[in-house]
Protein backbone atom coordinates (compact mmCIF):
# COMPACT_ATOMS: atom_id res chain seq x y z
CA UNK A 1 0.00 0.00 0.00
CA UNK A 2 1.06 3.52 -0.79
CA UNK A 3 1.05 6.64 1.38
CA UNK A 4 -2.67 7.87 1.64
CA UNK A 5 -3.54 10.83 -0.50
CA UNK A 6 -4.01 13.04 1.95
CA UNK A 7 -0.37 12.35 2.47
CA UNK A 8 0.09 13.82 -1.66
CA UNK A 9 -2.32 15.98 -2.64
CA UNK A 10 -2.56 19.24 -0.96
CA UNK A 11 -5.88 19.35 0.72
CA UNK A 12 -8.08 21.70 -1.70
CA UNK A 13 -6.03 20.64 -4.69
CA UNK A 14 -8.08 21.24 -7.82
CA UNK A 15 -8.22 17.30 -9.06
CA UNK A 16 -9.99 17.75 -12.08
CA UNK A 17 -7.07 18.05 -14.35
CA UNK A 18 -6.19 14.53 -12.98
CA UNK A 19 -9.05 13.09 -12.82
CA UNK A 20 -9.60 13.89 -16.16
CA UNK A 21 -6.44 12.30 -17.52
CA UNK A 22 -7.45 9.18 -15.25
CA UNK A 23 -10.58 8.97 -16.95
CA UNK A 24 -8.92 9.28 -20.63
CA UNK A 25 -6.82 6.66 -19.54
CA UNK A 26 -9.08 3.97 -18.85
CA UNK A 27 -10.58 1.04 -20.75
CA UNK A 28 -13.39 2.62 -22.12
CA UNK A 29 -11.48 5.55 -23.85
CA UNK A 30 -8.61 2.89 -25.26
CA UNK A 31 -8.53 1.61 -28.85
CA UNK A 32 -5.96 -0.08 -30.42
CA UNK A 33 -5.29 -1.99 -33.69
CA UNK A 34 -2.36 -4.42 -32.30
CA UNK A 35 -2.62 -7.64 -30.07
CA UNK A 36 -2.16 -7.06 -26.20
CA UNK A 37 -0.13 -9.71 -23.94
CA UNK A 38 -1.62 -8.64 -20.63
CA UNK A 39 0.29 -10.73 -17.94
CA UNK A 40 -0.54 -10.92 -13.95
CA UNK A 41 1.12 -11.85 -11.10
CA UNK A 42 -0.52 -14.06 -8.48
CA UNK A 43 0.18 -11.78 -5.33
CA UNK A 44 -0.12 -8.34 -7.45
CA UNK A 45 -2.32 -6.21 -5.29
CA UNK A 46 -3.65 -4.91 -8.83
CA UNK A 47 -4.82 -8.23 -9.63
CA UNK A 48 -8.72 -7.20 -9.57
CA UNK A 49 -7.78 -3.93 -11.41
CA UNK A 50 -5.94 -5.81 -13.81
CA UNK A 51 -8.51 -8.70 -14.74
CA UNK A 52 -11.35 -5.87 -14.64
CA UNK A 53 -9.00 -4.20 -17.58
CA UNK A 54 -9.09 -7.07 -19.71
CA UNK A 55 -12.28 -7.17 -19.92
CA UNK A 56 -13.17 -4.25 -20.78
CA UNK A 57 -10.43 -4.20 -23.86
CA UNK A 58 -12.15 -7.64 -24.50
CA UNK A 59 -15.27 -6.13 -24.54
CA UNK A 60 -14.21 -3.52 -27.40
CA UNK A 61 -12.77 -6.25 -29.22
CA UNK A 62 -9.36 -5.88 -28.23
CA UNK A 63 -7.37 -9.11 -29.47
CA UNK A 64 -5.60 -9.39 -25.81
CA UNK A 65 -4.35 -12.74 -23.70
CA UNK A 66 -4.15 -12.44 -20.42
CA UNK A 67 -1.76 -15.08 -18.59
CA UNK A 68 -1.78 -15.34 -14.67
CA UNK A 69 1.19 -16.58 -13.11
CA UNK A 70 0.19 -17.46 -9.70
CA UNK A 71 4.08 -17.23 -8.28
CA UNK A 72 4.70 -13.28 -9.05
CA UNK A 73 3.67 -10.39 -8.23
CA UNK A 74 3.61 -6.73 -9.60
CA UNK A 75 7.02 -7.56 -11.31
CA UNK A 76 6.66 -10.13 -13.51
CA UNK A 77 10.44 -11.98 -13.54
CA UNK A 78 12.30 -14.86 -15.36
CA UNK A 79 9.78 -17.34 -16.96
CA UNK A 80 7.00 -14.86 -17.57
CA UNK A 81 9.23 -12.47 -19.35
CA UNK A 82 10.48 -15.73 -21.46
CA UNK A 83 7.59 -15.93 -22.19
CA UNK A 84 6.61 -12.17 -23.02
CA UNK A 85 9.63 -12.04 -24.85
CA UNK A 86 8.35 -15.30 -26.92
CA UNK A 87 4.59 -13.83 -27.40
CA UNK A 88 6.27 -10.67 -28.74
CA UNK A 89 8.61 -12.44 -30.90
CA UNK A 90 5.73 -13.86 -32.88
CA UNK A 91 4.36 -10.87 -33.37
CA UNK A 92 7.10 -8.91 -35.00
CA UNK A 93 7.85 -12.06 -37.11
CA UNK A 94 3.75 -12.18 -38.48
CA UNK A 95 2.54 -14.94 -36.29
CA UNK A 96 -1.47 -14.41 -35.87
CA UNK A 97 -2.68 -14.71 -32.38
CA UNK A 98 -4.67 -18.01 -32.16
CA UNK A 99 -7.33 -17.02 -29.86
CA UNK A 100 -8.70 -13.29 -29.18
CA UNK A 101 -9.49 -12.74 -25.38
CA UNK A 102 -8.26 -15.90 -23.81
CA UNK A 103 -7.90 -16.05 -19.83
Amino acid sequence: MGPPPGNILRQGADLGPLNAALEASGAGEISTGVPVLLPQGGSDVLSNLNQTLARELCDKGVDLEFRYYSDQGHTISDGPLDDAIAWMDDRRAGTPVTASCTF
